[in-house]
């Protein structure tokens, strides 16, 4: 190998020693403690629909640079449960999915919020029910581990999220954030509707990420609310308000399957 080459070969492993390292978080939480028979075993029952499992991978394989981390509660998960999730990353091709337990976050298992379960048999159709406080609040604790250039955030039944296109960089390289967003226009007025199922920040939106999160465990145990009020005010407070953001230059649009959160073992 000559000089030129060796030059060439440093060049790529210092450009690739900048690219920012990033993390792509999925969360999944069942509402309640696992029902243990009275003989003290009980029969397997996969923890999560194989349609969202198929769904994970896809999320995976379209972000292969990227950490996929999905995080569950091991409280609310059999023995066999965590087994079986803890072989499931090994079975994704794209080798890039990695299971995280929440309970292993000191600020998650040393919170009374996150360790009641919810009883409400219609937590479904609640959309303030404790599970729904719960997973609101913890997505963007689980954001917060790690030393990540970029976090990002989606729901499980969300498609189209490649982190690495100039979709998302673009639009992160502005602001620092990408938010969930639909636009609508009427009488020449552009309208924007926005969600908490996706999201993503910079390094340098850390401290803004973890007053996100504070505002949200407080809203969700003093008022009872879910996170969607929060993360809206977060958007018209913080973003537009305070720093004056066009949020049609952070705004992403995302596509879902039909699939939903499913505890089927719970619901009996």
């Amino acid at each position: 190998m000559g000089l030129e080459d060796h030059l060439e070969t440093g060049k790529r492993t210092e450009e690739a020693a900048k690219e920012p390292t990033k993390a792509y978080n999925l969360l999944w939480v069942a509402p309640r403690l696992p029902t243990q028979r009275r003989s003290g075993t009980e029969p397997f029952h996969q923890p999560i629909p194989p349609m969202t499992v198929k769904n994970m991978r896809g999320i995976a394989d379209r972000n292969q640079q990227v950490d996929v981390r999905l995080w569950v509660d091991s409280r609310r998960l059999t023995k066999t449960q965590m087994e079986w999730l803890g072989e499931m990353p090994g079975d994704c091709p794209s080798q890039n999915l990695s299971l995280l337990d929440l309970q292993t976050i000191d600020d998650y298992a040393n919170e009374p919020f996150y360790q009641q379960q919810d009883d409400n048999r219609r937590w479904r159709s609640n959309t303030h029910s404790l599970i729904w406080r719960q997973v609101d609040t913890a997505r963007i604790l689980a954001c917060l581990q790690g030393n990540y250039d970029q976090v990002f955030y989606s729901d499980a039944d969300i498609t189209n999220l490649v982190v690495d296109s100039s979709t998302v960089q673009s639009r992160l390289k502005k602001h620092g954030v990408i938010i969930s967003g639909v636009g609508s226009i009427s009488n020449g007025t552009t309208y924007m509707t926005y969600e908490n199922g996706l999201f993503g920040f910079t390094r340098t939106r850390r401290d803004v990420l973890r007053q996100l999160y504070e505002q949200t465990l407080r809203d969700g145990k003093q008022h009872k609310m879910n996170g969607y009020a929060t993360f809206k005010d977060f958007i018209y407070n913080q973003l537009i308000e305070k720093e004056g953001i066009d949020t049609r230059e952070i705004v992403f649009s995302p596509n879902y399957d039909s699939t939903e959160a499913s505890f089927p073992y719970l619901d009996g």
